[in-house]
């Protein structure tokens, strides 16, 4: 595996947050009340693949991230619990968060 440089971004993790939260859709219950995203939640939760296909184009383009190592076959498909499940879901992916967007805007890479 080559070594990358290191590259020193001068991102801000509010600054990355605020750019995701604007390109995401908004998350709303059948009540009508908006839900807000945790850092740490897996998007796959709240989000359709194609949501997560354009942001992560988004951000890799407005950050300049080398998205070399990222691949949304490795967050998908995501298995949701039914409202009525009684047994737990069982994912056999990695969760996709925020966060793994934050470290990557500081990086420059999306980590492997």
């Amino acid at each position: 595996m080559p070594v990358r440089e290191c590259c020193v971004c001068n991102y801000s993790e509010i600054e990355v947050q605020a750019f995701i939260r604007q390109v995401l859709p908004p998350v709303i219950t059948f009540t009508l009340r908006n839900i807000t995203v945790g850092e740490d939640s897996p998007l796959q939760d709240y989000y359709e693949v194609i949501d997560l296909i354009l942001l992560s184009q988004k951000v890799f383009e407005a950050f300049n991230i080398d998205a070399q190592g990222f691949s949304i076959e490795h967050y998908t498909p995501w298995v949701v619990r039914g409202f009525f499940a009684r047994k737990p879901t069982v994912n056999l992916r990695s969760a996709l968060t925020i966060d793994m967007f934050v470290q990557a805007a500081q990086q420059g890479y999306w980590p492997t």
